[in-house]
């Protein structure tokens, strides 16, 4: 089976695009070739020829498509946690080559424990789009409550787009990037989730949803279900959406071992161990963490001794009194 799988990432992203695009290939069946489509503004040729060879070795195909940053609007919203690289997935239908019917867009952060073929074949039903519903839920405060407050009273249910298998020949025709930047204009560029908010606005009705614990499983959110490392590994992709793996600036869950168990298998493995190492040995985050509940710990404890020595006091005083009124 020929599989389409699309990315989007800038240079900084490229080893963790790497890792995905391993855990991909590892997984795929022996007679499958896999055709990356890889979209951005700044990864080095270097990079290039590192994705490449990966491909390669996998008897699979590297193709980068460049998009240009200056046809953004300046009014369009991104910051740290979502890069305008983001918005680069709704170059796709314009971008992509005329034979590619349908493509599954992965986000940079997640590892594929299964192969591909099944969710690939999925009969769309007369739908663009095949994704997750999302695993976080809108905030009373969040703006999107008033945005898709009709598409909500339908029983519309908003996706995440870390995961989606794009019917390319559904959305060719009217879904380019000028059709989502009307769009994000027409919204005024309230936008929480950016380009996942677009797809989701313009998408409400014809969207297919897939089982999230199947397709993208946010190991993060989930593993206060109970569900580790072991059962993670069940999920045939797994979304490290929040906390990243590879960053040392958090509290740490077995899930994340998923990931390292392909990084360590990059030929810049001891780059991002070290990167790792230094990360946890210098973040404070979780010594001030646990230096606040140590805090609140001791102030609860002081109110209950208080407390108990109040009741004591008055129990003394019910005492004398009946003793009187005996």
């Amino acid at each position: 089976m020929n599989i389409n799988i699309a990315m989007a990432f800038n240079e900084k992203y490229s080893k963790y695009a790497y890792v995905t695009m391993l855990s991909v290939l590892k997984n795929k069946e022996i007679a499958d070739n896999i055709s990356f489509y890889l979209l951005h503004s700044d990864v080095t040729l270097e990079s290039q020829k590192q994705l490449s060879r990966l491909a390669d070795m996998y008897h699979s195909s590297a193709f980068f498509i460049f998009i240009d940053k200056k046809l953004f609007p300046a009014e369009l919203p991104f910051n740290t946690k979502i890069s305008l690289e983001s918005y680069f997935r709704l170059f796709l239908a314009e971008q992509l080559p005329a034979d590619v019917d349908r493509i599954i867009y992965l986000d940079t952060d997640m590892i594929v424990n299964k192969p591909l073929n099944t969710l690939y074949s999925t009969n769309f039903e007369n739908c663009r789009i095949c994704a997750c519903e999302d695993f976080f839920s809108f905030e009373p405060n969040d703006i999107r409550n008033i945005i898709f407050k009709e598409r909500l009273e339908k029983g519309f249910t908003y996706i995440c787009a870390g995961m989606m298998l794009m019917n390319i020949d559904a959305l060719r025709d009217k879904y380019d990037f000028n059709f989502y930047m009307s769009l994000a204009e027409q919204l005024d560029y309230r936008l929480v989730a950016h380009d996942q908010d677009l797809i989701n606005y313009a998408h409400y009705d014809r969207i297919k949803v897939l089982d999230k614990y199947e397709y993208n499983l946010f190991a993060n959110y989930v593993y206060e279900e109970g569900i580790h490392y072991q059962q993670a590994k069940c999920a045939t992709i797994v979304h490290f959406a929040g906390y990243k793996p590879w960053s040392g600036k958090h509290i740490h869950i077995d899930t994340q071992k998923l990931w390292w168990d392909y990084a360590i298998e990059a030929p810049f493995s001891s780059e991002l161990m070290k990167s790792f190492i230094i990360d946890c040995l210098t973040d404070s985050s979780v010594y001030e963490q646990m230096t606040s509940f140590i805090s609140e710990n001791n102030t609860l404890k002081q109110r209950i001794g208080n407390i108990q020595e109040e009741l004591k006091l008055r129990t003394e005083l019910n005492e004398k009194l009946l003793k009187i009124l005996n």
